[in-house]
């Protein structure tokens, strides 16, 4: 049903065989600085954003067999230490921030499973990895409680006049996606985590939140725990 074919920079291309459509460049990780708490992502007026590809990237073939073929990614993306909330300005020193995936596709499957490790070394940031879809869509679909949801990708322009912002991440039950009359992408995530964002941009990239790191956590002053410094 499905095809994958990994690419030098760790990124990979989807085929669904039966229709040829191709979603590509699947898989770039994005590391932004994070001055929140426990609740919201605080945006940083003047962030210092992070992609991959151009981080360090070693591919292996892990399995190759007739029945599955498993494909494992290292990544070291070189991201900013921490915040300084002085200035509100990310560190100018860096650590090495480790993911490692692992891509998995059994024969006949209709989904390519992904397990990823972090190994978090850095303070007040967020990252996610990102997954163009090239759909033409307007809305996207996500679990519930109890029901799918579609809400509107475009930030309404009534969101400048609210007293709270609305931001362009939101909240998802297991799984999410957008789609058009041909199809679509979709991400399940059956046990965490679970916010998600579709950029609005020509590509309608997927946008799954794997952690928040900070140090503002609610109805306190701050705890370390929330930095997540572990795997």
């Amino acid at each position: 049903v499905l095809s994958f074919a990994l690419h030098a920079d760790g990124t990979g291309t989807l085929v669904h065989e039966p229709t040829g459509r191709e979603f590509t460049d699947l898989f770039m990780y994005e590391d932004t600085g994070d001055c929140g708490d426990g609740w919201t992502r605080g945006p940083l007026a003047n962030d210092l954003m992070v992609r991959s590809p151009g981080s360090r990237v070693t591919c292996f073939v892990e399995e190759n067999g007739p029945l599955r073929t498993v494909f494992r990614v290292e990544r070291e993306l070189d991201v900013p230490r921490g915040l300084d909330f002085r200035t509100y300005w990310r560190s100018d020193g860096r650590v090495a921030l480790r993911i490692v995936d692992r891509y998995t596709l059994d024969k006949g499957a209709p989904f390519l499973k992904v397990h990823t490790t972090v190994h978090n070394t850095a303070a007040d940031h967020r990252l996610r990895v990102l997954m163009p879809s090239d759909v033409d869509a307007k809305v996207s679909f996500a679990a519930s409680p109890f029901c799918v949801v579609e809400r509107p990708i475009a930030i309404p322009p009534e969101g400048a006049h609210t007293e709270e912002r609305i931001n362009e991440e939101k909240q998802m039950s297991g799984f999410f996606g957008v789609q058009d009359e041909d199809g679509g992408l979709a991400v399940l995530t059956p046990f965490a985590p679970f916010e998600y964002a579709v950029l609005d941009t020509p590509e309608r990239s997927l946008a799954l939140t794997l952690f928040r790191a900070f140090r503002a956590t609610t109805t306190t002053n701050g705890e370390p725990e929330g930095q997540l410094q572990q795997t």
